[in-house]
């Protein structure tokens, strides 16, 4: 039988200390969470590897869909500097696991999720593990949830090309937004903060995410 206490603590020590996440209430957190829980049944083994889990196939309206690796989550949330009173958007939540981290690290989240399917999944798993302070709600990742906002700090699961302002908008005055940023071909970290209104961000740390198809560039055409 797989010991899932120990494969907790092995990615703990082995994925996230050795990449400079060093907040211990971020590393208390990823070690309670049951990631296992977050995955299908036959990936359960595997759910602590290093790499990232597909949950959802392309479609004709979609690209796939996968959970960030442990390493980028907590890289991640590393640079967001979360508070334990902090207000938090999650977007692409997929089946909740980022989510549950968050609730651990947080007053309060809010969970969007576009495809139907996974917010059930979250909303369930969430209610299983008996975490409340999570609300999942349907809804397009790019246009996050401006009526529950605005928010602390909003997490975007993935890689993007562009940050819309509309997610922006919705963070408080010195709130931060921290996404992976694919330019060149090359992922970043990057900590986007909102102050009086003006929107700056920072690169901090190379980081490779599942791009998001929501948060493409436009082509533009000329004639």
């Amino acid at each position: 039988m797989t010991n899932f206490s120990d494969l907790r603590r092995n990615m703990v020590d082995c994925q996230l200390r050795p990449n400079d996440i060093t907040s211990l209430r971020i590393l208390e957190a990823m070690d309670q969470v049951p990631r296992e829980l977050f995955v299908p049944d036959v990936q359960q083994s595997t759910s602590y590897a290093d790499r990232e889990i597909q949950l959802v196939s392309r479609d004709e309206s979609r690209g796939p869909r996968s959970m960030l690796t442990p390493m980028a989550l907590g890289s991640l949330l590393e640079v967001a500097d979360i508070e334990p009173t902090d207000y938090i958007l999650d977007v692409g939540c997929l089946t909740g696991y980022s989510s549950a981290v968050l609730a651990h690290l947080a007053e309060s989240v809010v969970a969007v999720e576009a495809v139907p399917e996974m917010v059930k999944k979250a909303t369930d798993i969430l209610s299983d593990l008996e975490i409340v302070n999570v609300a999942v709600v349907e809804g397009g990742l790019a246009q996050g949830q401006a009526n529950q906002g605005p928010y602390d700090v909003i997490l975007v699961n993935g890689a993007v090309e562009q940050v819309p302002t509309a997610l922006t908008d919705q963070l408080k005055d010195g709130g931060r937004l921290v996404t992976v940023v694919i330019e060149n071909g090359y992922g970043r970290a990057e900590r986007f903060v909102r102050t009086g209104g003006v929107v700056s961000s920072v690169s901090l740390r190379d980081l490779s995410a599942p791009v998001l198809s929501d948060f493409s560039l436009v082509p533009e055409f000329s004639l």
